[in-house]
């Protein structure tokens, strides 16, 4: 009894640590001759603990963050990897150039170096979503989900592009669709004082659209934001508005579609940081998480139409009889042309007994008579 209270003691002071969903994963990726950059980038991040394979979740941070120094953004890839991802941070440190062309250096063959993939076809391209779909316990057709912020969220909306049909969802946070500005450096867009400089037309929705519909993007910008946005929240609604595809006005806030694409404009600053502030807002890091990891995964099938009405069946035939007429094999002896066969036999078999009987009884007693009669004197 006190070895038992004892043990019980420890279980109370030592209880069974909690479930293990994830578990840290790294590696290297090298960008390739295509922004003229092969050195190795680190990737951190985490796997489900649970049987795979599973689909994929990167996020790309803001340009002179360093990677091992974001132990707040890990906590993006420790989340997705709860929801059922293997989620990564990638070190994306190249020197980007906010336009869309025209150099190595420019968005688009940066965004093409880490996410160039054509599929489980493609054998040969070397960037970052390529080296994670080839990863164990990974399939790249059950979704990948690719998420950024500032120069990160740039490259990110481009994804797609480089990787149709297989990148599936895309979260934008402090992006916008012109180059990065500040207070002296602005411009009048469609009437709208803007936060930025030239257009980006390679990140406006008539060109994302062709790769990745709306209703699996969605982009978050703060009215505040000191390069997207402005004092009056203006431009940051525009920019939205311009990369979504859809317009909810100049200062509806929240304009999520039903399916959570869209766009949102909250009170906050270009920092990371502020988006974890109000986790649980319709913006926050929790829903945009909890969104995007939805929306990643493909599609289910579309329900079956329902089946026509059963027309009523035709009125079964009477049943086959068991034999031939007029084979009495197997018949059952209680049917009534069997007892009327029966019946006669058994009248002419009490006949035939009843006349052995009435013989034998005659014979018995003339025998009996006669043998009285020579007895006597």
């Amino acid at each position: 009894m006190l070895a038992a209270l004892s043990l019980a003691l420890v279980v109370a002071q030592n209880p069974s640590p909690p479930p293990v969903w994830a578990r840290a994963i790294s590696f290297q990726y090298t960008p390739g001759s295509a922004v003229g950059d092969e050195n190795e980038r680190t990737v951190l991040g985490f796997e489900p603990t649970s049987p795979g394979p599973h689909p994929v979740y990167i996020y790309l941070k803001g340009g002179g963050l360093d990677l091992t120094l974001q132990t707040a953004t890990l906590e993006y890839a420790r989340t997705m990897a709860t929801l059922g991802f293997v989620a990564v941070n990638a070190e994306s440190d190249f020197q980007v150039a906010t336009w869309c062309s025209g150099s190595p250096a420019a968005m688009e063959p940066v965004a093409e170096a880490v996410f160039g993939y054509g599929g489980v076809g493609d054998t040969t391209s070397q960037g970052l979503l390529a080296t994670l779909c080839r990863r164990p316990n990974v399939d790249c057709s059950r979704g990948v989900a690719v998420h950024g912020f500032s120069m990160g969220g740039l490259l990110v909306a481009l994804a797609a592009r480089y990787a149709p049909s297989v990148v599936t969802a895309s979260l934008v946070w402090g992006a916008g669709v012109t180059t990065s500005g500040t207070a002296d450096n602005v411009r009048v867009d469609a009437g709208v004082t803007v936060t930025g400089a030239s257009p980006l037309e390679c990140v406006r929705d008539a060109a994302l659209s062709q790769y990745l519909p709306r209703s699996r993007r969605r982009i978050v910008i703060g009215g505040k934001d000191e390069y997207y946005g402005n004092a009056n929240g203006g431009g940051a609604f525009l920019q939205c508005q311009q990369s979504s595809g859809v317009d909810c006005g100049p200062t509806e806030r929240n304009c999520l579609q039903a399916d959570g694409s869209g766009y949102y404009v909250p009170d906050l600053t270009h920092e990371v940081a502020a988006y974890d502030s109000l986790p649980n807002e319709p913006y926050g890091t929790a829903q945009s998480l909890q969104w995007l990891a939805d929306t990643a995964r493909p599609a289910s099938p579309p329900l079956l139409p329902p089946a026509p009405p059963m027309e009523p069946s035709p009125p079964s035939p009477p049943p086959e009889p068991s034999t031939p007429p007029g084979d009495t094999h197997d018949v059952p002896w209680h049917q009534p042309g069997v007892i009327n066969l029966i019946i006669p036999v058994l009248i002419l078999l009490a006949c035939v007994a009843a006349a052995i009987w009435f013989r034998s009884s005659s014979a018995g007693a003339a025998k009996s008579e006669s043998s009285g009669l020579l007895g006597k004197p």
